[in-house]
């Protein structure tokens, strides 16, 4: 199980861990990621900048202690914060989403960064920041975008463009507010 704090301090613990209530962290600092993962597996994280970072499982500190910064492991600036922490699985797709309401459809073995400067994949402009990263189920035909100004929007995912890398298209525009969650559904 990899733990992340709130504050960026990243963890592996031995065991399937179900009940997260006993985990500890320091003081002023709380949990924020929960990944259930193996030693073999490959770890994506996805930053406000909208870059995709990939961590081995099997270089991450152990549980004894509070762990080490995300910061020192990836080159992650001062100002951006990890979005999304997700085991790779290459078959899958996701939808990656600012905050300014655009997104699009990548496979997820598109995401793979190599270097510890990670992989852009979503373009963001200035008071812009990818704000989403779902997972797309294989049997999703559509997607709902909420705002932070309670609307939503049902989408078709054949609406949805498949990029690599992009600003995306306009999934919800929003006049005042921003996005707060996607969800892809049959």
């Amino acid at each position: 199980t990899v733990l992340c704090s709130e504050k960026g301090w990243l963890r592996a613990v031995k065991g399937h861990i179900e009940d997260t209530s006993e985990i500890r962290y320091k003081e002023g600092d709380h949990g924020r990621f929960v990944v259930h993962a193996h030693t073999t597996d490959k770890l994506i994280v996805l930053t406000t900048d909208g870059r995709f970072y990939t961590l081995a499982c099997d270089r991450l500190p152990g549980g004894r202690g509070q762990g080490e910064p995300l910061r020192l492991m990836i080159d992650l600036g001062d100002e951006q914060e990890p979005v999304a922490m997700l085991v790779h699985q290459p078959d899958r797709r996701l939808i990656v989403a600012s905050s300014q309401g655009r997104g699009f459809l990548i496979k997820e073995a598109d995401v793979i960064a190599q270097t510890r400067s990670g992989k852009q994949v979503l373009n963001v402009i200035t008071d812009e920041k990818a704000a989403a990263c779902i997972v797309v189920p294989p049997d999703a035909d559509a997607i709902a975008i909420v705002g932070t100004n309670r609307r939503m929007l049902i989408v078709t995912l054949d609406e949805i463009p498949s990029m690599t890398r992009g600003r995306g298209v306009i999934l919800q525009r929003y006049r005042e507010g921003r996005l707060a969650d996607i969800l892809a559904f049959t």
